[in-house]
């Protein structure tokens, strides 16, 4: 997951930071002797966890409580120097002078002393880095012995860092720098001049080609990194451009501000507000069953062909109302879009395993509004009930494009947890980025002024010759109102108008199955009553009923379902 890397980017560019200028004043202050090193206890309680496991244990207790408002961890002084020691260890795998034993409570102290270690005829070993925590801020000490022949220098650097939170941006800041147990700040000022005098280049700009991140102040001695900043960190981090889903989820934590860090109690806290991003929608998705076959696509349009012929009821022109319901619509959106937007991948933390997934996109049909939930879910693969979901909820008005083709949803308002962003509202414009960003994987669909436009949807079922005049987002279905532009096709709509009232009158007296009938005859009626058979007894009506209207030589029902594909 993500927020491992992120914190430990943090972390690990604090240590460069450290490195860079400790490594300056080494260069000058090579007189003064020091001996320091780690404290070997802070390796060898079995019981204290590195980064990664704390994050891990701390991520599925959140994954696994219903009352966690907000993901939080700390990182002790232990705990650092434990990840600090871990990924030396790691290092080794690939570089040799990189220690093994490093730390290692069953090597002997000889062979566990070094983490780096280099021999040229001068030996230099570099003893590694570890933090020590006080109530004002946080230490970073490297320390390293020097021998050529029988002679043994040994020297340390100290570096005492504070870091602040504004808000728009982190700041670490040097407080001070010893060399042994001498204040230097003094030297790196000489160093400073030094570089620029000599190497005809800044401090601060070496400095700043070695983050990927931030401003280095060389006068100040501080790095700040503005919070728009951090996708850069996470972005490398998590490969997104091979990870949509973590790209969605570092544009929502970055546009709502959801990270928080400080150093309180000789702790580093981490507080990230994930239930901020719950989902707040009542969503089944058993109930949209998935459809992989162009023929079962049709057997959908197929089952509202009833819709189409009740229509004649009501109209008083020659359009005709093709209506799709909810189950319906997802069904076919998913069969479109499914394999472009859904994504799900493992990621190992801290010797578990979670998974990190885009939920199907489901739209809800309101009355003059169709709400989109994009979501995005976080689980344990091990373990049941432990799954957290991220919601976009956003509100939208259905309509068809110019071209008579495309259907499009203008995004209105965007609701995350309990809370709705606007039109105008700074939060609600990088939400965008997000949406386009997951949407931009499909070649079926487009982002375009705030609009999300599923390219030429209705001729998955509207053929050629038959204009879509409107869309109507009715409550838990979406209407379209078709209009063919063949004059046969037309001819017969006026007979189906002349003919479905009675037709439904003498099934209604003649078969007592269906003696339910409404006698109110509308578009309305009818489909609620037919809505409320079962399947069999729907396709049984609509047998009856298509038999007797072509009884009538005027009435040639393929013409009108031709105009839908269905012919």
């Amino acid at each position: 997951m993500f927020l491992i890397k992120f914190t430990w980017k943090l972390i690990k560019w604090i240590i460069i930071i450290a490195f860079i200028i400790a490594l300056i004043p080494i260069i000058f202050l090579g007189i003064m002797y020091k001996n320091e090193e780690p404290n070997i206890n802070d390796y060898q309680d079995p019981e204290t966890l590195n980064f990664t496991e704390t994050l891990s244990e701390s991520l599925n207790t959140f994954l696994i409580s219903e009352n966690n408002d907000d993901l939080t961890f700390s990182l002790n002084q232990k705990s650092i120097n434990q990840t600090v020691k871990d990924l030396i260890v790691k290092q080794a795998e690939k570089d040799n002078s990189f220690n093994k034993d490093y730390m290692n409570k069953d090597a002997s102290k000889e062979d566990r002393k070094y983490a780096i270690k280099n021999d040229n005829g001068i030996f230099v070993g570099v003893k590694g880095l570890w933090v020590n925590f006080s109530e004002d801020g946080m230490s970073i000490i490297t320390s390293a012995d020097v021998k050529y022949g029988f002679i043994t220098y040994k020297t340390s650097i100290r570096i005492k860092l504070t870091l602040e939170e504004t808000e728009q941006a982190f700041i670490i800041k040097v407080d001070s720098v010893k060399a042994g147990h001498l204040p230097v700040v003094w030297m790196y000022n000489l160093t400073k001049w030094g570089m620029l005098e000599f190497g005809k280049e800044d401090l601060g700009e070496t400095i700043k080609k070695a983050l990927p991140i931030g401003t280095f102040d060389a006068d100040a001695r501080t790095l700040t990194i503005q919070k728009e900043e951090y996708t850069k960190l996470l972005d490398s981090a998590l490969d997104t451009d091979a990870n949509p889903m973590a790209k969605n989820l570092v544009n929502l934590i970055q546009a709502l501000d959801l990270f928080k860090f400080s150093l309180l109690d000789s702790k580093l806290n981490f507080d990230v507000k994930l239930k901020k991003l719950e989902q707040t929608l009542n969503i089944d998705d058993s109930k949209y069953t998935k459809i992989t076959t162009e023929q079962q696509l049709k057997s959908i349009i197929t089952t509202q062909l009833n819709s189409v012929l009740f229509s004649a009821l009501d109209t008083t022109d020659t359009t005709l109302n093709l209506d799709i319901n909810e189950v319906q619509l997802n069904q076919i959106m998913n069969y479109y879009l499914s394999d472009k937007v859904i994504f799900s991948k493992e990621i190992e933390i801290g010797g578990k395993t979670f998974i990190i997934e885009t939920k199907p996109i489901v739209s809800l049909l309101r009355e003059n509004n169709t709400i989109i939930s994009i979501r995005i879910s976080i689980k344990n693969k091990d373990v049941a009930n432990s799954e957290f979901i991220a919601e976009l909820a956003i509100n939208t008005l259905p309509s068809i494009g110019e071209n008579g083709k495309d259907l499009h949803f203008k995004i209105n308002d965007i609701k995350i947890g309990e809370v709705n962003f606007e039109v105008g509202n700074e939060t609600r414009t990088k939400l965008m980025t997000t949406i386009e960003t997951l949407l931009s994987e499909s070649e079926d669909v487009t982002f375009l002024n705030e609009t999300i436009i599923l390219k030429d949807f209705t001729e998955k079922f509207v053929q050629a010759g038959i204009k879509v005049k409107q869309i109507e987002s009715l409550d838990e279905k979406l209407r379209f109102k078709i209009e063919p532009q063949n004059p046969e096709v037309t001819k017969v709509i006026e007979e189906v108008k002349k003919e479905i009232a009675s037709t439904l009158e003498t099934i209604k007296n003649t078969k007592d199955e269906f003696k339910d009938i409404p006698s109110e005859l509308t578009a309305e009626t009818v489909s609620q009553y037919v809505n409320s058979l079962e399947q069999v007894e729907q396709e049984k009506l609509y047998g009856l009923l298509t038999e007797e209207l072509q009884k009538n030589p005027e009435i040639n029902l393929d013409e009108i379902f031709a105009i839908i594909n269905q012919n």
